[in-house]
């Protein structure tokens, strides 16, 4: 995917910006240095520590075969808050980086964030970000943006699993369902205040498990839709795929799937150079961790 050229003035090193960009980057390593509680005195406040690492890396033939990383680290405090659901104040580093060097897929993030989860068995969660961003690696000709930025974004995120074959302590039988859900909407001042929102919801047996390594076979929808009607966001797509899980405690896997999409019929800022229906393999290798409760 490559947006159309837009008229843009050369970007020259600014020193200022470079200086508030390391003043920035020291206040966050102060942050978190001084949020460094003893024990006690995080039990009297109630606070606790907890950190979250995810990354996933995905080919796509489509995409001139592209490889595409995207890692982000979480580490905050989280505060129950009683009647209402759990509270977390964060810091996230996000880096990105692809093997075409499109400017959109190559950047690290740095944000300051805050989440409200409101129930336990469901996740649901509304969240908040101020961003700083610096673009990495791109092709000054076909780049519309400065390549250091700031953003505000939040949103609302949804999750729910189900998964009896998971459970099981030791192994269960062949051909056990399960389903996985994961929505979101995002609001992103700095792309023209545009609102964003996506669907992903599986549905899938579990063909094979021994001890924590299994295999599944499962079936997939995706959906994209945004208010500023830029084609990259408003698509749909089904797919067969498979799944291996090496060691389930590390929530680490590889899939493969091969997709069917189409793009709605809307008019947005850019037009798509793209046949409205396609096709595409992926490849992925997928990992989450987290510390705290």
């Amino acid at each position: 995917m490559r947006l159309c050229k837009r008229d843009i003035a050369p970007f020259l090193h600014d020193p200022a910006r470079a200086a508030g960009r390391t003043a920035f980057c020291v206040a966050l390593l102060w942050t978190i240095l001084s949020g460094i509680f003893t024990e006690s005195a995080a039990q009297e406040t109630g606070l606790r520590f907890f950190a979250e690492a995810y990354d996933e890396t995905i080919y796509q033939r489509r995409e001139g075969r592209n490889t595409v990383t995207m890692a982000q680290l979480y580490e905050g405090v989280r505060k129950p808050v009683p009647g209402v659901g759990i509270w977390d104040s964060y810091v996230k580093i996000r880096y990105g980086s692809d093997a075409n060097k499109d400017f959109w897929n190559n950047r690290g993030e740095v944000m300051l964030g805050t989440r409200l989860r409101f129930f336990e068995k469901v996740y649901l969660a509304l969240y908040g970000e101020y961003v700083r961003g610096e673009y990495i690696a791109y092709d000054q000709e076909a780049m519309p943006y400065a390549p250091s930025y700031e953003d505000w974004r939040g949103g609302l995120i949804f999750w729910h699993g189900w998964d009896p074959g998971g459970w099981a302590p030791g192994g269960a039988l062949p051909f056990t369902a399960w389903s996985e859900t994961y929505a979101d909407i995002n609001y992103l001042e700095k792309d023209d205040q545009n609102i964003i929102g996506y669907i992903e919801s599986k549905l899938g047996l579990q063909l094979l498990r021994l001890h924590k390594t299994r295999l599944d076979l499962y079936g997939v929808v995706y959906a994209y839709y945004d208010r500023n009607a830029d084609f990259w966001n408003n698509h749909a797509a089904a797919a067969p795929g498979i799944r291996f899980t090496p060691w389930s405690d590390l929530d680490l896997n590889f899939r493969v799937e091969y997709l069917w999409g189409t793009y709605y019929q809307r008019s947005g800022r850019y037009e798509n150079p793209y046949e409205r229906n396609y096709q595409d393999l992926r490849i992925g290798f997928f990992f989450w961790y987290g510390w705290g409760d």
